[in-house]
């Protein structure tokens, strides 16, 4: 009976090892070229001011201006992706920190972010990135692809625990 406990114990400690060593690798930083998917205006970078967004993006209205961010919506008329919607800061140049693109069907954005970032590395359902400028976080909801740049002073920078 001693040398079943035994090896029990010792089935009981290799498990739980490796799941915690699995947990640690699941939630380390992958770095990516390119953190934007198509669809996305190739003249759109992370921390972008708004001044320079307003004269180079056409068809983005203001839709929301509040105590610490600026929406923009862009609707689009391709089969795949319905709008995108950009936040951008309220100080400084008012960077551009997070880019929401909203997909016609929920099984897109799910394709969309592993094919940019990947299997989730983080807490499973999320990807923490890094481009040559910036940490990059994303997650799925819905039909909506996330992607936040830790821009300091931003609205998830204090959040970013990465």
């Amino acid at each position: 009976m001693k040398i079943k406990n035994r090896f029990t114990n010792y089935y009981l400690y290799l498990l739980l090892f490796f799941s915690s060593t699995s947990l640690l690798a699941q939630n380390q930083s992958t770095i990516i070229d390119n953190a934007y998917p198509q669809g996305v205006s190739k003249e759109i970078y992370y921390g972008m001011p708004l001044s320079e967004f307003e004269q180079n993006i056409e068809g983005a209205e203001l839709v929301e201006e509040n105590s610490f961010r600026i929406v923009f919506i862009q609707k689009l008329t391709t089969k795949e992706i319905q709008k995108i919607v950009y936040y951008f800061d309220l100080d400084g140049e008012k960077p551009l920190y997070e880019i929401i693109i909203t997909y016609s069907n929920l099984q897109q954005p799910v394709n969309i972010a592993h094919s940019l970032f990947g299997e989730p590395n983080f807490d499973q359902t999320e990807w923490r990135v890094h481009t040559n400028e910036h940490k990059i976080w994303s997650w799925v909801f819905k039909e909506k692809l996330v992607i936040v740049a830790n821009i300091p002073d931003t609205e998830w920078s204090s959040k970013w625990n990465n």
